[in-house]
């Protein structure tokens, strides 16, 4: 495949900003976009007034007034709402980026929480990519092992704060399983893969759907 469009995908902490960087290496892809920056860029212009939610980090997005004191059920649906909500605002950026990739014929790694597995397939530009997007999904089945993902993410970033991750990870995890249940709806035309190994062995997986 050439000049390939990359769809990486994966809930907070489970490495598609890493894995983004290496895939671009092995495959002299020059433009990585993550949907973090563009939902950086849409802040800039969108006042907090009109949409408060695209303010605050994805898995807090969907909290209202008394969150703490509901019952779990009710947490979880406002947190997924809220995700969705916020994916829902960005998609219109994201597709407008994807569209030029394919107009100009240019190779593209998109990454991040934002892009909701299967979305952009049901958008209907699949259909006029002549095959060009490629779907990843990146997922941590084992809890524990992902949680622990956070120190090392703070070690590089040390202005990642990991407290705010630890005290919402039941949060991240809610939308992380989401994504997932997503990706496997999608399963025949999306790759998921396990990040509980080793990176390498990961990176190699990706490299063998890709190829494949």
């Amino acid at each position: 495949m050439s000049n390939e469009i990359i769809l990486l995908s994966g809930g907070t902490g489970v490495g598609t900003s890493t894995f983004s960087l290496e895939l671009a290496k092995v495959l002299g892809i020059n433009a990585i976009i993550s949907t973090d920056y563009i939902r950086e860029a849409v802040r800039g212009l969108i006042s907090p007034n009109v949409f408060p939610a695209l303010g605050k980090s994805t898995y807090v997005a969907g909290q209202t007034k008394n969150y703490g004191a509901k019952e779990e059920d009710v947490q979880k649906a406002e947190i997924i709402r809220g995700y969705k909500t916020q994916c829902t605002f960005l998609a219109p950026s994201i597709e407008g980026i994807i569209r030029r990739a394919i107009r100009e014929n240019v190779s593209i790694i998109i990454e991040g929480v934002h892009l909701v597995p299967g979305r952009f397939q049901e958008s209907g530009l699949f259909d006029i990519s002549q095959g060009r997007i490629v779907e990843y999904f990146l997922y941590v089945s084992d809890p524990e092992i992902h949680k622990s993902r956070f120190t090392p993410r703070q070690e590089e970033a040390p202005d990642r704060v990991i407290d705010k991750y630890l005290t919402n990870f039941k949060e991240i995890r809610w939308i992380h399983d989401y994504m997932l249940e997503r990706a496997q709806r999608f399963s025949d035309t999306i790759n998921s893969f396990d990040n509980i190994c080793s990176k390498k062995q990961v990176l190699d997986q990706i490299l063998r759907a890709h190829y494949s």
